[in-house]
Order: C-alpha cells, then sequence, then structure tokens
C-alpha cells in the first residue's frame, strides 16, 4: 500500500479489458468505459458528448488532450474545436470504488478490510475527427516500432542540501549538535542522465507479442554529517554512503499484445538514512496505456518531493518526448504527519491538443 497516497488515490488497479480504442473514421461513435456510455456527436467544430451509467461513488472526467470538459449539466458535456477541420481526441477516465463484490477482492488479489483503500480506473480513448479530413496520432511514426521505452526518474537538483532533523539525523546530545546535509544529484532536467534517486525505465518489446521489460534501480545517497560543539572541543564530519532496496519499485503487468499493452508502475523508496516509520519514501503510481503505433494514456498520482521527470521515445522516433516535469515542494514533505503537501495528479498521452 503506498501510504502518502492516503490524501488522494491510495492505489490504481489496472482493468484487463481492451485499451483505448481509437476510431478515425466516423463523425459519431458510441464509447464504453466499464459499465458507462459515451455518446459522442460532433457536428464541424462542435462536440456534444452525452454519458449514462456512471456508478454510484463513482467519478468521470473526460479530457481532450490538457483540457478537461465541464459537465454543463447530468451527463452532458459540449465542446468546442477551433475550426471544423481540427481533429478532436477524448480520454474518458473512470474511476470507481473497489468494493468486498469487485473481481480484485473476490480474486484475492485485495483483502476485504483493505478495499476502501483503493480505487479501479479504466481509462479509454476515442478520436472523432470531420469525416472529410484523415487524422494521424500526434505522435504515432509511418513506420511501426518494435520497442517502446517510458522512463520515470526522480533526482534532487542542488549540490546538497539539509536533511530533515530529527527524522534523517541523530538526536542532539548534552555536548553536541550533529547537522546532516544530504548530497544532491547537481543537475537540472535530463533523461540521460546517470545521477538519480530512482529510476524505473518500462521497455514494450512488440516483436515479442508485446513483452513489458522493466528495468528498476536507486541511486546512492550520501549523507554528510557534522557535530558541532558548543564548548569549542572542535568539530568533525563523517561522509557516510548507503543505497537504498529497489524492492520499493514495483511493476504490475496488465495486457500485453503485439500492438497494445498496459502496465502500472509505482514506488515507495525511503531514503536509507532516514527513520522509515517517520517519513515518506519517493512516491508515485502511474498506469500506462500503450498502443504500438504511438497513441498512449498515462494517468497517475504523484508526492511533490524531489524533482520527478517522465519520457518517452522508440526505435522509430529516437529523441526523447517529455511527458512532465514536476518541481520538489520541500523535504519537510517526507515527514509522515506534515501539512500543506501536494500529492499532483497527471494525465498525459499522444492526444490532440
Amino acid at each position: 500500500m503506498i501510504k502518502a497516497f492516503s490524501i488522494s488515490i491510495i492505489s490504481l488497479i489496472l482493468t484487463s479489458g481492451l485499451g483505448p480504442d481509437i476510431d478515425l473514421n466516423a463523425s459519431t461513435q458510441v464509447v464504453h468505459i466499464g459499465e458507462v456510455t459515451a455518446d459522442i456527436e460532433r457536428t464541424g467544430h462542435e462536440v456534444s458528448i452525452k454519458v449514462d451509467g456512471v456508478p454510484s461513488g463513482g467519478e468521470l472526467v473526460v479530457t481532450r488532450g490538457s483540457h478537461e470538459l465541464s459537465e454543463i449539466s447530468n451527463g452532458l458535456y459540449e465542446d468546442n474545436l477551433l475550426q471544423s477541420s481540427s481533429a478532436s481526441f477524448y480520454t474518458f477516465s473512470l474511476e470507481t470504488p473497489l468494493t468486498s463484490n469487485s473481481d480484485s477482492v473476490l480474486d484475492g488479489k485485495i483483502l476485504p478490510s483493505e478495499a476502501g483503500n483503493y480505487v479501479e480506473l479504466t481509462i479509454v480513448s476515442a478520436g472523432v475527427p470531420n469525416q472529410s479530413i484523415q487524422s494521424n496520432s500526434a505522435f504515432a511514426a509511418t513506420t511501426l516500432p518494435s520497442r517502446t521505452r517510458f522512463r520515470y526518474q526522480t533526482f534532487i537538483p542542488e549540490f546538497d542540501t539539509p536533511a530533515p532533523a530529527v527524522a534523517c539525523a541523530p538526536f542532539p546530545d548534552y555536548n553536541s549538535m550533529p547537522i546532516a546535509t544530504f548530497l544532491g544529484d547537481n543537475r537540472s532536467w535530463n533523461p540521460d542522465s546517470d545521477s538519480f534517486k530512482t529510476r524505473s525505465d518500462v521497455v514494450v518489446d512488440w516483436s515479442a507479442g508485446g513483452e513489458i521489460v522493466p528495468d528498476f534501480s536507486v541511486g546512492q545517497s550520501t549523507q554528510i554529517l557534522e557535530y558541532v560543539y558548543p564548548l569549542g572541543i572542535g568539530n568533525r564530519t563523517i561522509i557516510t554512503k548507503k543505497t537504498a532496496s529497489s524492492d520499493g519499485l514495483r511493476l504490475v503487468k496488465g495486457v500485453s499484445s503485439t500492438d497494445y499493452v498496459s502496465f502500472h508502475i509505482y514506488s515507495d523508496v525511503t531514503n536509507p538514512f532516514c527513520a522509515k516509520e517517520l517519513t515518506r519514501g519517493i512516491t508515485y503510481d502511474f498506469a500506462f496505456y500503450v498502443h504500438r503505433d504511438g497513441a498512449f494514456v498515462v494517468k497517475g498520482t504523484l508526492l511533490r518531493v524531489p524533482n520527478h521527470e517522465l519520457y518517452t521515445r522508440n526505435n522509430v522516433n529516437t529523441a526523447w518526448r517529455t511527458l512532465f516535469q514536476s518541481t520538489n515542494q520541500g523535504f519537510q514533505c517526507l515527514f509522515e504527519w506534515s501539512f500543506g503537501c501536494d500529492v499532483d495528479k497527471y494525465i498525459q498521452g499522444d492526444l490532440v491538443p
């Protein structure tokens, strides 16, 4: 369980149904998001979406790229495109509470007593362009790739940073005051940097039937501990290096095929110099829905400490594409009982804005 997500979503459960379905040959479309039905109708630059069947306690979010549509009346969403020739790709994200009757509970994957800590996430994407135009996914390649890679990294941009007192440093005693500092990664945003706190690489091998191959790494942590003696005995400095376990980086595989895969990564990696019972780890929780032609949806949450960055590329489009970059809100957010720390939600994808 990802304890840092108690503010929002504790975990996302991948649905095992079909992936995002993109149909580029209709100006009307019926989309099924689990048991929910969405009727999409487009006339020129105007789009209306009528949604029916959202379960009690469920939350449906409809987006076009980074633009979230407002529900203007019960189950009705409307959108106005810039021009009648613009393509319109919509993502439907349905979150429903997990109950004791849910499949994941009945299958024994989730304990009934913990069902309330989880939600089930279903994501479907649909494209409704004008019938007179031919639209393509913004990142799709003419030649289909054989390998697609996603890279999620966390890092500390500063050269060094003060360590949270008490939780990540020794207690002062009667004659000394310990001051702890952590070495950072001393860099800016860079998917190819070898300096990071955590790295989650996931490669999809399309030529092997959509095999999903993870590669998890945890960078070394360095603590500089300076003991200050007020009585003038003389200060001393101790430098210690440790590497946290990569067991806190996890992959859950969903669907695998030659043209579509789904998977879920999450992280809960605690600094090896910090007390686990007092601190949160580097925390994020993301679900990926990926088509071989380049269309994908990525949705999840993260605790904003330290910097987070997510990129993707494939063997056809070899340049890294930035999905998001999130700055550190402050190391006080590592405290288990800290206030005012954000658990941010992100939804990204190969959708037309």
